[in-house]
């Protein structure tokens, strides 16, 4: 490197840098990895500022961020439609607001988590931008059919109904899948077309920024990376560790957390996850968010409701988590060495589920065969015997303790807003990034 490009890169590393977070409100995961970089961004001396939808801006003015307003889908609307809320016309309504943001802000770089228009709103303002993702997002984006193939299961007994069954839905469901990503995909080409923009040839594509951050463990990666992926590491948020003091009323049985996120079938998992510990030998704690329990479930007294819990904090004094499969809850469980059993209700926690499940990280009720869209509901009977069977299961505890120490040598917020910098300092984006190399830290592909 010539001695004006060295002294150039100073002056960057030396300079108040700005960067416009873009998070998918609806989801509270998809803000709390924005959260956790942009603090560690905040730290270095660098600026912040969010756009999103109103729903969530309290939430990150109070962690001290400015906020712009994006016209996002509500939570509510997010959970019963699928996807049938990202319309051409909401895809364009929101490329405009994010394009006058950007134009207000004037960010050096942009960072969105799961927002399907902020790769190309960026592009279109000449602004590098980079994408926050777990490994199965990456997996959507790059190999829908053999993700599809992960949805189902292996076939076990080589004969009978059951077996037959699964290897059909092997053979069909897969196409199906990629088909739907892709037609998904082309209600945008016009849009695309307009603005001179490349189209995609399947919907999660719209997530890959011009670099990814790859917020998740090794061991739950594709093989194969994109081009310019940086692999940080799990991010989960300070915000979500606060006192609890209510912990030390509790005896001395073991405490089991549950929670089930805002997936719409949470509802009734809850109530029979309740029925299946009414008369266990725990303390357990449910965390319902905005999901109304029906009154009359007469609940007994080791058995406590709460409408929002500080996550992190419970998991240090939980026995066994209880969770829907979410990315961020397996996270927070595994930072703090306690196993799960997981209750998935949706593709992406299937998938969760299922790698935690590989790797020793817990036990998953999601069975091979099991519809993607309706998984089998469990039992009362089926969920005390799950979680009496986990409280004894010593390999994997050990293995969740080996994980534990892994995630807690990463640093994956602060490497996070370091290669942000280093992308500021590249000056380079979009179709540009494509021919030349990038120089970002070894640890990107």
């Amino acid at each position: 490197m010539g001695r004006g490009n060295a002294e150039n890169l100073h002056a960057c590393e030396q300079q108040k840098m700005r960067a416009l977070f873009v998070p998918f409100a609806p989801s509270l995961a998809h803000v709390s990895r924005c959260l956790a970089v942009a603090e560690a961004w905040r730290a270095d001396k660098h600026e912040a500022i969010f756009a999103l939808g109103e729903e969530r801006g309290e939430l990150v003015r109070s962690a001290g961020f400015e906020t712009r307003i994006v016209p996002e889908v509500s939570g509510a609307a997010f959970r019963a439609q699928g996807f049938r809320w990202l319309t051409p016309e909401y895809f364009l309504e929101n490329m405009e607001a994010e394009r006058q943001i950007l134009a207000e802000v004037k960010p050096d770089v942009v960072v969105h988590d799961f927002r399907f228009t902020t790769t190309a709103s960026a592009r279109l303002a000449s602004l590098p931008s980079a994408s926050i993702a777990h490994g199965n997002a990456l997996r959507l984006a790059l190999h829908p059919r053999e993700t599809a193939c992960l949805l189902i299961g292996e076939p076990g007994d080589p004969v009978g109904p059951a077996s037959l069954r699964l290897r059909i839905l092997r053979r069909i469901f897969p196409l199906i899948f990629e088909f739907i990503m892709r037609k998904l995909a082309r209600r945008f080409a016009p849009t695309l077309k307009m603005c001179s923009l490349p189209a995609v040839g399947s919907l999660f594509e719209f997530l890959l920024a011009d670099y990814i951050l790859a917020a998740d463990l090794p061991g739950m990666l594709p093989a194969q990376l994109p081009p310019r992926t940086c692999v940080v590491g799990p991010l989960l948020w300070s915000g979500w560790s606060q006192p609890a003091p209510w912990l030390d009323e509790l005896d001395a049985r073991p405490l089991i957390y549950v929670t089930m996120g805002t997936t719409l079938e949470a509802r009734s998992v809850l109530a029979g996850i309740i029925d299946g510990l009414r008369d266990a030998p725990y303390n357990v704690v449910l965390s319902t968010g905005d999901i109304s329990l029906a009154a009359d479930l007469n609940l007994p007294s080791h058995i406590r409701v709460f409408s929002t819990l500080p996550g992190t904090t419970v998991m240090r004094y939980s026995a066994v988590a209880m969770h829907h499969g979410g990315h961020e809850t397996l996270m927070q469980a595994v930072a703090a060495g306690v196993p799960s059993l997981m209750l998935p209700m949706n593709p992406d926690q299937i998938l969760v589920a299922r790698q935690a499940h590989q790797m020793g990280l817990g036990h998953s009720l999601w069975r091979a065969g099991d519809m993607p869209m309706r998984p089998r509901v469990r039992t009362p009977a089926e969920i005390r015997r799950s979680v009496d069977d986990l409280i004894e299961n010593r390999d994997c505890a050990r293995n969740c303790r080996s994980v534990q120490q892994q995630f807690a040598a990463s640093c994956g917020a602060a490497l996070a807003a370091d290669i942000l910098v280093r992308i500021v300092q590249t000056g380079i984006h979009g179709d540009e990034l494509m021919r030349r190399k990038s120089s970002l830290a070894p640890r990107c592909t």
